[in-house]
């Protein structure tokens, strides 16, 4: 949304600010994951921003960046959700047989 208003904004030479606040993870800079081109500068929305000028950020190479943990995400996901399951009384076991709230396609339709 902020890459679509920023382009939009860009011929017309209306100043968009965008806060990237959405990406930080540990807040102090020490993790680099929320590492941003602005410009010529490597900025920490956490240290640096969180807001910045639009029209500079490199929105492509953060979402490439912001990619790159999808699949330690999902597995993290994955193994917080069975976890929950685990710690309900019963195992994990509901009144229809299934997962603790229902069958696998109610609980999909809940997540």
């Amino acid at each position: 949304m902020m890459k679509s208003v920023s382009e939009a904004t860009r011929p017309l030479g209306v100043p968009t600010l965008v806060s990237l606040n959405t990406i930080m993870i540990d807040g102090t800079g020490m993790c680099g994951g929320c590492r941003v081109q602005v410009g010529a500068e490597t900025k920490y929305v956490c240290v640096d921003g969180p807001e910045f000028d639009g029209h500079l950020v490199d929105f492509d190479g953060m979402m490439r960046r912001q990619a790159m943990y999808e699949e330690e995400e999902a597995r993290s996901l994955e193994r917080y959700r069975c976890a929950r399951r685990r710690a309900r009384p019963g195992g994990g076991r509901g009144p229809r047989g299934g997962g603790a709230l229902g069958s696998r396609a109610e609980t999909r339709a809940r997540d």
